[in-house]
């Protein structure tokens, strides 16, 4: 495992790090997790209320030091050692009075610690980089637009998002089921009138060499023509004109009884009606 000193060199560089003003951290590590002071700073640090052997990075000469003594040494006023692996994450003692407040320091300051920090402060779950346990509290935006690249979404905005996806896909299909239903219905009618015309077309012919037909005109638009044929007959085949001379196919059109025939439109049309007694 190596030593947290990047991370908590950036750590301190969000917090303000300056060749004038050094920052002291706090962070737990090692595999008893044991909390140890650490101030980075350019200069020695010798004026500052921590234990005897604080560790002290320094990022202008990147090195990293224990304190052993603070009897002066030949390179510093204190006396130092290389920091390890193997002593980075000693327990520390005071040879001073500790503040009373050291133990609220000591959370404040602390990295890897939730409290008091912004997240910008390290880029890591702590010092070893190790995985969280436990559900993770996303925030809530309006959109999704809110959010970005690299950022998580809450499934209750996927949730919804789908489920208009969904209402729009239902909406969608239903409305090709009716556009489907109306195109049969619309074939049906088209097979009937080309049946009609067959017929009028293969007509028999009646007494006299002519076929027994009867020619109506609807002067007034009406929802339904009443027409009296006289064709003394039910098997009959009409074909129906509007005025302007297009060829329609109504809604409905039957035999009410041998000598009249019914014919039923959506809307109130006028024209001509050709009905051919089938014998």
């Amino acid at each position: 495992m190596s030593l947290p000193i990047a991370r908590l060199v950036a750590a301190a560089e969000a917090r303000g790090l300056s060749p004038v003003a050094p920052i002291l951290l706090s962070t737990d590590g090692g595999v008893a997790k044991q909390r140890v002071n650490i101030i980075v700073s350019h200069t020695e640090p010798v004026t500052v209320v921590a234990p005897l052997d604080l560790l002290w990075i320094n990022p202008a000469s990147n090195t990293t030091l224990r304190r052993v003594s603070r009897a002066s040494s030949q390179a510093y006023t204190h006396t130092w050692t290389d920091a390890t692996e193997a002593n980075f994450w000693t327990p520390q003692i005071w040879d001073e009075p500790k503040p009373a407040d050291q133990p609220y320091q000591e959370l404040n300051r602390n990295v890897g610690n939730p409290f008091f920090l912004d997240t910008s402060d390290i880029n890591a779950v702590n010092q070893d980089g190790g995985t969280m346990t436990g559900p993770l509290g996303l925030r809530v935006g309006a959109s999704i637009d809110v959010y970005a690249e690299n950022e998580a979404v809450p499934k209750s905005l996927v949730k919804k998002l789908t489920d208009t996806a969904q209402a729009v896909a239902a909406s969608v299909n239903q409305q090709l089921g009716s556009i489907r239903s109306q195109l049969t219905a619309l074939r049906t009618r088209m097979t009937s009138a080309e049946g009609r015309i067959t017929t009028l077309e293969n007509a028999e012919t009646g007494p006299g060499g002519s076929t027994p037909s009867y020619k109506f005109q609807q002067v007034e638009a009406a929802l339904e023509w009443f027409i009296e044929h006289n064709l003394n007959s039910t098997s009959i085949v009409a074909q129906i004109y509007l005025a302007t001379g297009e060829s329609v196919v109504p809604e409905e059109m039957e035999s009410v009884d041998v000598n009249t025939y019914r014919v039923t439109f959506a809307e109130a049309r006028a024209g001509t009606a050709v009905l051919v007694g089938i014998r």
